[in-house]
């Protein structure tokens, strides 16, 4: 199985910057954008802006030991996707500011 790995940093309704990834089954960077907004949306935050600008295409991992939890790669053999949010991150705005820029 490939996985298709998209980098997202998309600002919240309250100004902090949400970090996550888009794990898609195949490279399609409009349809992980398009992943992207269902899943803010899910959340309460169908406002937010996402473009290429905010999710980018960032890897694509094909070996066992690269890949991601179990859980994840069967999401995305059922769906195509799955969104995984990175909480510990979303408190460095240096970082994250950085890469919105």
């Amino acid at each position: 199985m490939e996985i298709h790995v998209y980098d997202t940093y998309v600002k919240a309704k309250d100004g902090h910057t949400m970090h996550f990834d888009v794990f898609t089954s195949v490279r399609d960077d409009k349809k992980a954008i398009e992943y992207a907004k269902q899943w803010l949306s899910s959340i309460g935050e169908g406002d937010a802006v996402v473009t290429s600008r905010e999710c980018n295409f960032c890897t694509a991992r094909v070996r066992p030991i690269m890949l991601p939890k179990p859980s994840i790669r069967t999401a995305i053999s059922s769906t195509r996707w799955k969104v995984a949010a990175n909480p510990a991150r979303t408190g460095e705005p240096a970082n994250e500011e950085r890469k919105l820029k």
